[in-house]
Parts: structure tokens; C-alpha cells; sequence
């Protein structure tokens, strides 16, 4: 592997962790509903190109950051959800 896909692969990594230990320690999230969205959207285009060329061992971690936006995700529309009921 070349070390600029390594340092890539590492720094996506780092953010995946740092946005779910936040997420599941305060339950709150730093990013818009847009945000999580669009990088949802980027993640299924990664996988997409990953599978056309054969990088299945890629494939996982890209689906672990899917994963985890779609957490995201739910924590966001449950927040949403909640602040409509109170209104």
C-alpha cells in the first residue's frame, strides 16, 4: 500500500472514532443534518468506486463510516423529533 493511501486510510479512521466516542458519550452531534447527509452520500460513492476496482479490504472500513453517519443520522432525527414534540 502507498503511504499516502495509509495516512489517508488512518486520518478517516481517526475521524470515524472521534465522531462516535463523542456521539455515544454526549449523544449530541457536531455536524448538520446536511453534512451527515453529503457524507453519507460521498461514503456510497467510495464504496461504489471500491468495489468496481476490486479493493474489498477498503470496502470494510468504508462501511464502518457508513455506519457510523447513519448514526449520526438517527441520533439527529431523534433530536429533530424530540423538539417538534415539545413544541
Amino acid at each position: 500500500m502507498e503511504l499516502d493511501a495509509f495516512a489517508a486510510i488512518l486520518i478517516g479512521i481517526y475521524q470515524v472514532w472521534d465522531n462516535l466516542t463523542e456521539v455515544i458519550e454526549t449523544k449530541e452531534v457536531r455536524v448538520t443534518k446536511q453534512y451527515a447527509i453529503l457524507s453519507l452520500i460521498a461514503g456510497l460513492l467510495w464504496l461504489s468506486y471500491q468495489h468496481r476496482t476490486g479493493k474489498k479490504n477498503m470496502m470494510v472500513i468504508t462501511v464502518l463510516g457508513l455506519i457510523v453517519n447513519l448514526y449520526m443520522l438517527h441520533i439527529i432525527n431523534s433530536k429533530e423529533k424530540k423538539e417538534l414534540y415539545i413544541q
